[in-house]
């Protein structure tokens, strides 16, 4: 159950910031079949990430950055094919990072920076996210190389790509990609 006030935007599609919410997100959140707009953080919000996430359809925006959630992502959250920003910023969300993450092609914003996500490197797929003008993976405990896929991403030449506190061998890295 969440205690504090949720603050709506402009229209009943949005959940805006700035609530001082705690507690765990409840499953009923999922049932907000026509929001497009999502961000609960910072908060103090906290557990997994309920599976029903999955039915948002329509979200444009999903913000949970600088709360207190963990474990794995659910699967579910790779059906919002529709979001152009995912910010899970600043939480403790583990695991590796599914294949089913180049399924969410419509993104221009992704940052799983600052959690401690698992594995070696990233999958492959993140090449397929075309559209991406940020991205960051900074602050993990990814291992191993780099896929050469993120490099072929052309939006790169102009973007910084956050990396660091990792363990990357960068002799398979594209020279495109810059180091913060």
């Amino acid at each position: 159950m969440i205690t504090g006030h949720l603050n709506f935007g402009h229209g009943e599609h949005q959940i805006r910031n700035g609530n001082d919410l705690t507690g765990k997100i409840p499953t009923e959140l999922g049932l907000l079949s026509s929001l497009t707009f999502l961000s609960l953080g910072p908060n103090r919000l906290t557990g997994k990430l309920p599976t029903e996430f999955g039915f948002l359809k329509n979200l444009f925006s999903l913000s949970l950055s600088n709360n207190k959630f963990t474990g794995t992502l659910p699967i579910e959250t790779w059906n919002l094919t529709s979001l152009n920003y995912l910010d899970l910023s600043d939480n403790t969300f583990t695991g590796k990072l599914p294949t089913d993450i180049g399924l969410l092609t419509s993104l221009t914003d992704l940052f799983l920076d600052i959690n401690t996500f698992t594995g070696v490197s990233h999958p492959t797929e993140i090449g397929l996210l075309a559209s991406l003008t940020a991205l960051g993976l900074d602050i993990n405990t990814f291992t191993g190389t780099l896929p050469t896929e993120i490099g072929l991403l052309t939006i790169f030449t102009d973007l910084p790509v956050y990396l660091l506190n990792n363990t990357f061998f960068l002799w398979r890295c594209s020279p495109l990609i810059f180091w913060n």
